[in-house]
């Protein structure tokens, strides 16, 4: 893994392969935001997935750190080119942490994540590991 700052913006390269997908290796690479003082957002959320065609990617998160089940949101993530998907995340109070992981789905049902292993099931959103999942915090 390398970390890397750019504009601000932190940059985590992962390789995933799908259980069950042959040679078909899903590679997700995720921009995420830093620490912020701005209230308004939006807060957007890129990860560029190299995959099957026909994929589906959301992005999940929450800010009461995976506690309530209800309070997870889910966004599907936009694609403006075959590989690059963007989603946003809504303005937050200031001491507000937003917790979030990237899922993606192939058209055959097969689920991977980004940070790995969140989940591998799309219906079941709260993160077997809730201390892997990115984070940024809305400071003051």
């Amino acid at each position: 893994m390398s970390w890397r700052t750019i504009f601000g913006v932190c940059v985590l390269f992962l390789g995933i392969t799908l259980a069950g997908c042959g040679e078909i290796e899903t590679q997700i690479r995720t921009s995420y935001p830093l620490d912020t003082n701005d209230t308004k957002g939006p807060y957007q959320v890129m990860a560029v997935v190299n995959g099957e065609p026909g994929m589906k990617v959301w992005l999940v998160y929450t800010t009461d750190n995976w506690s309530d089940p209800n309070n997870i949101k889910v966004t599907e993530m936009a694609s403006n080119n075959v590989d690059v998907f963007q989603g946003k995340i809504d303005g937050q109070a200031a001491n507000t942490t937003i917790s979030y992981y990237i899922l993606v789905q192939s058209p055959a049902n097969k689920v991977t994540t980004d940070p790995e292993q969140m989940t591998s099931d799309p219906e079941k959103l709260v993160p077997l590991d809730k201390d892997l999942t990115y984070q940024f915090r809305i400071v003051k």
